[in-house]
């Protein structure tokens, strides 16, 4: 998108292989970790209207928490809040407590609210004390969504619904639900140990415990729209939106079935989104490691844009 408008929306390859449906510029598509940009774009609007507030203890939305949780929503927002991110895979990161992973334990259950969510990790100690440092945790961004959902008085689903997919009319852009699948969504795709047979279909697996930092579902047109939303100041004042991105928003996701980027040029007016329904994994111990296959795809196109 350019300077507010959709200039070029295209699918390619197939949103289904054994069907042989193509895909589309309204194809949807799981958008992983870019979920993140969305939920803080979120976070941030409810601050503006003065319903959360960033220097208030998690704890005070979200009393569940343990009292060991001494942070407060900005520092859940920055990975700064100290609470570990998955169990059990090889990123070199100090968050990531080994045993089971997550996404293997909670596949079988249902959250209704983030708030419920965090029963899966909220009683581990903290990896650092909040405000220590930065440490990228997704499970920190279901709390931030608990307090956020708390503050509202309405779960983050529906919020979610009622401040982006209805007033932003954005209807592909939504929480992935699992027992209501969206009619336009891809089928999941996974390369497996050999990277020159990339059609090995994978499970459609339960991702209601990562909603706010990993739970979204978009097509690339509606991620593109929320883009441009974002740049022209409909969804949040230039003030609010420059606390959190300056001059540019760049991010990645990957997950099961799922490669995704969003990149915003906020002083420039260009947008570029990019999901595929492949995810690469070369490493078997790490099925989130993200090969940022559309993040170098989007990199292209605004190098050639951008010009």
């Amino acid at each position: 998108a350019q300077n507010g408008k959709l200039v070029y929306t295209r699918g390619f390859g197939y949103a289904d292989i054994a069907k042989q449906e193509v895909a589309h510029a309204g194809t949807v598509f799981r958008l992983a970790s870019v979920s993140k940009p969305i939920t803080a774009a979120l976070m941030m609007r409810l601050v503006e209207q003065n319903i959360l507030s960033l220097d208030q203890p998690s704890r005070s939305y979200v009393p569940e928490l343990p009292q060991h949780h001494t942070h407060t929503v900005r520092q859940l927002f920055k990975h700064q809040a100290g609470i570990r991110h998955y169990r059990g895979s090889k990123r070199g990161d100090d968050c990531i407590v080994p045993n089971n992973p997550d996404w293997k334990d909670s596949s079988s259950t249902q959250y209704p609210t983030a708030t419920e969510a965090t029963k899966l990790f909220r009683n581990d100690p903290l990896m650092f004390s909040p405000g220590a440092r930065s440490c990228y945790t997704t499970h920190g961004y279901t709390v931030l969504g608990a307090a956020m959902e708390r503050a509202a008085k309405i779960p983050f689903v529906t919020l979610v619904n009622r401040e982006i997919t209805q007033k932003l009319n954005l209807p592909t852009l939504q929480l992935e639900l699992l027992n209501q699948p969206h009619p336009e969504r891809a089928t999941l795709y996974r390369t497996k140990d050999n990277i020159n047979d990339p059609n090995v279909p994978s499970a459609w697996d339960n991702i209601s415990w990562k909603g706010p930092g990993g739970g979204m579902i978009a097509s690339s047109a509606d991620l593109a729209r929320f883009g441009v939303k974002l740049s022209d100041g409909s969804f949040l004042s230039k003030q609010k939106r420059e606390e959190l991105w300056k001059t540019t928003l760049s991010f990645s996701g990957a997950q099961n079935g799922a490669h995704s980027h969003l990149r915003v040029y906020f002083n420039e007016g260009l947008v570029i989104a990019v999901l595929s329904n492949q995810q690469i994994e070369l490493d078997k111990d790490d099925p989130e490691k993200d090969e940022s296959g559309p993040g170098t795809l989007a990199s292209t196109i605004a190098s050639i844009i951008r010009k």
